[in-house]
């Protein structure tokens, strides 16, 4: 996404210039995404597909083979949320929200450690650090992802919300 929207991103001199650059951009980034999710979906499928359904390939101990089983799907979840963190992260470099991203880099960066932390004191399983991970995935994800769209998807919502109390309320008074 770096790559592709800063020419989006410039300052125009007109102000009807700059509504249509803004939507390019809104409409590439949902691309990215939707194609971000799309190879990441696949990636994540062949990724985890090898410890639940081939753990030959990754050793010959067969302890080893039955203790990796469990981590496909945290490999999943955790490879699948990669695409949106990517994609995301890239569009908002491309808009130079470098504040919002130290945020959110320095957050994570302080939480996930104390919640490995806690693993390891409460004697969890691997399989928990793996989730883990998924759960550090979906923080930045969401953070990320509800950056981009999450007021337009407020907007959406509270729209269908007052569509619904218009419909009911003049069928009330009809």
């Amino acid at each position: 996404a770096q790559a592709f929207l800063p020419q989006f991103h410039v300052e125009t001199s007109t102000e009807s210039a700059s509504k249509l650059y803004g939507m390019e951009a809104k409409k590439l980034a949902l691309r990215l995404t939707k194609l971000g999710l799309i190879v990441g979906a696949g990636i994540a499928c062949i990724a985890s597909s090898i410890p639940k359904l081939m753990p030959f390939i990754l050793t010959n101990d067969g302890m080893v083979q039955r203790a990796v089983r469990p981590l496909a799907l945290p490999l999943f979840l955790g490879s699948l949320l990669t695409a949106p963190v990517a994609v995301s992260e890239g569009v908002l470099l491309a808009r130079r929200e470098l504040k919002y991203l130290a945020s959110v880099y320095v957050l994570s960066t302080v939480l996930f450690p104390f919640g490995l932390f806690r693993l390891k004191v409460s004697g969890a399983p691997v399989s928990h650090v793996w989730y883990g991970f998924v759960f550090f995935q979906l923080f930045r994800a969401l953070c990320f992802t509800g950056k981009l769209w999450g007021g337009v998807a407020v907007e959406r919502i509270a729209s269908l919300l007052g569509s619904k109390k218009k419909a009911e309320s003049s069928s009330v008074t009809a």
